[in-house]
């Protein structure tokens, strides 16, 4: 029981985790993108 909510719980944290790099990595990279594309650089 104890095993199963831990492997449950650990789970959970690591698609947490994974979610946070996968929106960090999508706003880093359209950023970047929108920085280059456009010349007077949008803020």
């Amino acid at each position: 029981m104890f095993m199963h909510f831990r492997t449950r719980n650990i789970a959970g944290v690591l698609a947490f985790v994974l979610a946070g790099a996968i929106a960090a990595g999508a706003y880093a990279f359209t950023a970047s993108n929108l920085r280059r594309l456009a010349p007077q650089g949008l803020s």
